[in-house]
């Protein structure tokens, strides 16, 4: 049964002037019995209602979903209080507390329109707004914390390359790790033929699954490509680093079960040494992670059976039983042994945690023992299910410094620990618990539903519990086999996967999921409190998110294995899906308009946009263009679009928007810009937008004024002293004014 719903925009225009963005190639025409004609009728892929509000454009545009979604666009100094949002043709509304969306009950079910998120853009980085909705009757309004109205817009990823690797048989990308000239190292498994370079030490497939280790050069080139193994059932090579001099150091595995062991490369891929643990192997034995720190030493956490393994300086050289405990080694750089030692309880103690600093060894991952020894706790009680669990040893491994539980009643898997340049430490995974621990301001303190959501916790250098947050909506959400990454700028960056398609709260996003599990990539901000980025990576098939890593430059890059042959490529080594699970591997880059808005005056004759990047890495191309907000090309402005090209080492360039004067006494007008990707085809989405306003040149300008204050000393405490500041007319823009003693 079809079940209309009607929404109104109350107290809008109805006469608000519809604007086209995106116009593709595509034509309608309708023919209706009794009514003319109406023939080539133009396609947008985005359609804007300029000044719905005073100062307030609504955009709408379709997903991937072939839902129909719409944006409002609030320009400096306009008030979001006029937004009126009235619903038609429901059973019942309600505001659902717990999740803050509108939950619309028709007759045969329910429909949910998803909470307000909004942004601002500081000169921090992006703000996320506290928002949520007002019901009164049948209809919103929105409620707002605090904001500036004079903030910009948000910043956009962009793809600045990207590339299939692989053959026909699966290929599976495990670890990724950037050098200082912007190198990118991959580790990974492969079924089949995988592509290597000549000179490198296996180019034969040894049977069986078999590791690989690659290597693209900062512009996407593949440099160099080999496998590992020996001809076993299963090789691989389950993880990589990179020290401060430029050689690579790999988590390899022989055998099924595994033999794990350390692998260390030079810059140019000549293996310098192999060091492997002796154990006994068990189902879950093997080298999950690798580190290393600003003197070269090589760190693993290996998950470990027990009995055989030399223990050397060891915390603890005991295997305290269950399935398997955790082994933390340290290597030096040339391959010898500092310490090993055991870590974990009486349980099931999987170590998907390691990172270093000068002030420690972090590692842990997630465990079913209750018996792991606690010191500085921030829980030091297991909470049920599989438990987050990380404890920090020095760098002589002789001292647990702290050791604590994280979690809740539920299963909570850790895939990642990831530290900021300020000394915190992030650690991210998934969870199916409904009482995760977070924190009064995280972005999301409640579990959505479904199988898990991707879950992140921080903890400073001593272990104190600074926040969590989930992340998800009501499907599968996982950060599985997925890794994490802090920014320069502390944006810590989450790689994962969904299913939970309409329910995910994407943000900013470049594409939303398609009918199957999706890689997804989010951006918190350090005290996981803003989420300004959630988009899917959505091809035909099924994507899921492996490793990422941060550049120095700032650039992200970000890999996965998939199903698909239509993921985006760019400057691709290889531009086709070759078969089973492919590795798709992207560099990222943020870029967008340096300002939300630019005032100029009409008889300026020239507005100047400036557009920035976050990185100096390459050459990046972004295509701009005008569209008529309340000012009309020809008359009012002349058009403008092209490209812009940022030189390798160039952060901001800028274009021009001719402006064209007249003596016509008129309001202030506006013009729309827009940024687009050229070469992926993808929309920077609403917050690669920004506005000119044109301010009439037959108006003075308003001067600004301050008047003297004159205040009585006194003898005791202070008095201060209050000036006016004064504009001689309205300005119709927020006007700031900078201040200063002397």
């Amino acid at each position: 049964r079809e079940a209309p719903v009607r929404i109104r925009f109350e107290g809008g225009r109805a006469d608000a002037p519809a604007v086209g963005a995106s116009e593709t190639s595509s034509r309608s025409h309708y023919y209706r019995r009794g009514s003319p004609k109406v023939e080539d009728v133009r396609q947008f892929e985005r359609v804007r209602l300029t000044d719905l509000y005073p100062g307030i454009d609504i955009e709408f545009y379709g997903t991937d979903q072939r839902n129909l979604e719409y944006d409002f666009l609030v320009r400096p100094g306009a008030d979001p209080a006029q937004i009126r949002i009235a619903f038609e043709g429901l059973a019942d509304i309600r505001l659902d507390e717990a999740t803050g969306d509108l939950v619309l009950r028709l007759e045969d079910g329910e429909l949910r329109h998803r909470r307000p998120t909004v942004f601002q853009e500081t000169q921090r980085g992006r703000v996320v707004v506290d928002a949520r909705y007002i019901l009164s009757g049948r209809e919103a309004t929105l409620d707002l914390g605090d904001y500036d109205p004079s903030l910009g817009l948000l910043v956009d990823p962009v793809i600045t390359w990207a590339t299939y690797l692989g053959g026909a048989g699966n290929d599976q990308i495990t670890g990724i790790a950037v050098d200082s000239l912007g190198a990118v190292w991959i580790s990974g498994v492969t079924s089949g033929v995988f592509p290597t370079t000549p000179g490198a030490a296996l180019v034969i497939d040894q049977a069986g699954n078999d590791g690989f280790v690659s290597k693209f050069d900062a512009a996407g080139s593949l440099v160099y490509s080999t496998y590992w193994g020996g001809g076993g059932s299963y090789d691989s090579a389950s993880d990589i680093a990179v020290d401060p001099s430029g050689n690579v150091v790999v988590g390899v595995n022989s055998g099924d079960p595994a033999e794990p062991g350390v692998m260390k490369l030079s810059p140019t891929g000549t293996q310098q040494w192999l060091h492997v643990f002796t154990d006994t192997a068990s189902q879950h034995s093997g080298t999950y992670r690798v580190a290393t720190d600003s003197s070269g030493n090589v760190y693993a956490a290996i998950a470990a059976h027990g009995c055989c393994t030399a223990m050397v300086n060891s915390w603890d050289s005991t295997y305290n039983g269950g399935s398997d405990d955790g082994l933390l080694g340290k290597l030096s750089p040339s391959g010898a042994v500092l310490f090993t030692t055991y870590f974990g309880g009486g349980g099931w103690d999987v170590p998907y945690g390691l990172a270093v600093d000068d002030t420690g060894v972090y590692v842990g991952g997630h465990t079913t023992s209750s018996d792991i020894p606690m010191v500085a706790a921030y829980d030091s009680s297991h909470n049920g299910g599989l438990d987050f669990f990380v404890q920090k040893f020095d760098l002589a491994g002789q001292n647990l410094l702290f050791s604590t539980y994280v979690g809740g009643s539920g299963d909570d898997q850790v895939q990642k620990f990831a530290l900021s340049l300020t000394g915190d430490l992030y650690v991210v995974g998934y969870s199916s618990s409904s009482d995760f621990p977070t924190h009064a301001t995280a972005f999301d303190k409640t579990f959505a539903g479904g199988v898990s959501d991707i879950v992140a916790a921080r903890l400073s250098s001593a272990g104190a519990f600074l926040g969590g947050t989930y992340v998800g909506g009501t499907g599968q959400d996982e950060s599985y086999q997925s890794k994490a990454a802090v920014a320069p700028d502390g944006q810590l960056f989450v790689a994962g996967l969904t299913t939970s398609q309409t329910t995910f709260p994407f943000t900013d996003a470049m594409e939303a999921a398609g009918p199957t599990a999706e890689c997804v990539l989010l951006a918190l901000d350090k005290d996981l409190v803003k989420l300004s980025l959630a988009t899917a990576f959505a091809g035909s098939g099924a994507d899921y998110c492996g490793p990422m890593a941060s550049d120095p430059a700032g650039d992200i890059v970000i890999g996965a294995q998939t199903q698909s042959a239509d993921l985006p490529v760019v400057g691709a080594y290889d531009a086709t899906h070759n078969g089973g699970l492919d590795v798709w591997l992207a560099r990222l880059q943020l870029a967008g308009f340096e300002a939300a808005t630019t005032a100029v005056g009409e008889s300026a004759g020239t507005a100047v946009i400036e557009v920035t990047r976050n990185s100096t890495r390459g050459v990046l191309t972004l295509g701009y263009a005008t569209s008529n907000g309340t000012a009309i090309a020809g008359s009012d402005y002349t058009s403008a679009s092209g490209n812009i090209v940022f030189a390798d080492g160039e952060t901001t360039k800028s274009f021009n928007v001719p402006i064209a004067p007249d003596s016509v006494v008129e309001p202030q007008e506006t013009i729309h810009l827009s940024l687009s990707h050229p070469a992926t085809g993808l929309s920077l989405g609403s917050t690669g937008q920004a506005t000119v306003t044109i301010i009439d040149g037959s108006t003075p300008t308003p001067t600004v004024s301050l008047a003297d204050a004159t205040v009585t000393e006194g003898n005791v405490g202070t008095t201060g002293a209050v000036f006016r500041i004064g504009l001689s007319a309205p300005s119709g823009l927020p006007v700031t004014v900078n201040y200063a003693t002397s």
